[in-house]
């Protein structure tokens, strides 16, 4: 969730929450202006106290697209419903990260999930770092959009929950960075930092995977002072 409080462009943002789409680069590392977006969103990311706007979310989509193994295919996050159509996944698994709306919180600007689709199972897997909340209607078309061959959604548990109101982007880029490397986000916890900014660690290792141009597990809870050893 993020507070508007929190927004450094609020007002911007609100405008930009009814646009249809997001012009995307060719790739993340395809050009000099790729270049400056990459500058851009890792600016972002290194403020602790701001949460992720859909330019970054939308940054990290092209890179991941670019980087992972299994080929997952992930769309613009967009924030009209319809235009997920011309995305749509009918015959394979898929993972999409989504801005989802206010959740009827009346501080907070929008907020980012994770959804997963199983093919075989004809089932779409709902993660939001909030826990088990309603999901707004736009949301179930916006996932009926994507993968038509869904019979069914289903809202999951993940092991570490949001504390503050800046980390639901990180938590949306964590939960598809587990599904595209063939976990299963509802089984995997991640390592929040103590003290004023928990969301510190989430941003250092999205931070260490844009730079070092991999996709790589967001450190579980306990184990970040090993990450922390291998990668620096």
């Amino acid at each position: 969730m993020a507070n508007f409080n929190t927004f450094k462009y609020a007002s911007a943002f609100l405008v930009v929450i009814f646009c249809v789409g997001v012009e995307i680069a060719s790739g993340p590392g395809s050009s000099s202006s790729s270049n400056n977006r990459q500058d851009e969103a890792l600016a972002e990311i290194k403020h602790l106290n701001y949460p992720l706007s859909t330019d970054t979310i939308n940054y990290f989509i092209e890179f991941a697209n670019d980087y992972n193994k299994k080929k997952f295919r992930m769309a613009p996050c967009n924030m009209a419903p319809d235009s997920y159509k011309n995305f749509q996944t009918t015959k394979r698994d898929g993972v999409q990260i989504l801005f989802v709306g206010d959740l009827e919180d009346p501080y907070a600007l929008g907020h980012f999930i994770c959804v997963s689709h199983k093919h075989s199972e004809k089932k779409v897997y709902i993660y939001n770092s909030l826990g088990r909340r309603r999901i707004p209607p736009a949301t179930e078309l916006a996932n009926k959009n994507l993968f038509p061959n869904a019979t069914s959604t289903k809202l999951m548990n993940s092991q570490t929950h949001q504390t503050d109101s800046v980390s639901c982007g990180l938590f949306a880029i964590a939960h598809a960075t587990e599904v595209m490397l063939g976990y299963l986000p509802e089984l995997c916890s991640v390592q929040l930092s103590t003290g004023q900014y928990p969301s510190a660690h989430l941003r250092e290792h999205l931070q260490y995977m844009i730079e070092h141009k991999v996709l790589e597990l967001f450190p579980s809870a306990g184990f970040y002072a090993e990450w922390q050893i291998k990668h620096f």
